[in-house]
């Protein structure tokens, strides 16, 4: 008589030889070859979708626009976005009283944009709030003015892994809560 060990080690034995030929059957197609693997999509946050750059090359689109007369962007996060990949980003000004811009920081710290947003504050509309050093600047949009021009799009491959703040540097935006943050992904 078999023992309780042994009959645990037959029971075993025998789901681990199923288990692999279900496997084994998963990977063939009916007519007995391999198939190839299918990609699922992934829904990406903020995203419209996926096009080809001019080398054929994927990217990711994203829009984001104000939020009518408040001074908000209409998105807080955008992303995640792997690290590497061409972004295009639609920005849309629907104000009909205010000028906005977008323009991405290369910092997560909001300390680091608010000194950003005052010197780009202080350079004017004339440089179109943008401060003489840029250094910190990834991407950005022109300024869009009410009636005038109403969108922009700016096209940029994803920095490495991290948080990114995006902000209006038009004065008051930034203070009045008018950024978000880009979130990049290895």
């Amino acid at each position: 008589m078999r023992s309780m060990v042994q009959n645990a080690r037959l029971v075993l034995t025998s789901l681990v030889m199923l288990m692999a030929l279900l496997l084994t059957a998963c990977g063939q197609s009916r007519s007995g070859g391999s198939t190839a693997p299918v990609a699922t999509p992934v829904s990406v946050p903020g995203t419209t979708g996926e096009t080809t750059d001019t080398q054929g090359m994927p990217m990711t689109t994203l829009a984001i626009a104000n939020q009518g007369e408040q001074l908000l962007f209409d998105k807080k996060q955008l992303g995640p976005i792997p690290t590497g990949k061409q972004i295009t980003v639609r920005f849309t000004n629907d104000s009909t009283i205010h000028q906005h811009n977008w323009i991405l920081l290369n910092t997560d710290d909001p300390a680091v944009a608010a000194a950003f947003d005052e010197e780009a504050a202080a350079a004017g509309e004339e440089a179109e709030y943008l401060p003489a050093d840029t250094s910190l600047v990834l991407a950005r949009s022109q300024l869009l003015s009410p009636g005038t021009i109403t969108s922009d799009t700016i096209t940029f491959t994803a920095p490495a892994p991290g948080t990114y703040i995006y902000v209006s540097t038009v004065p008051g935006h930034y203070g009045s809560g008018m950024w978000g943050e880009l979130i990049v992904v290895p």
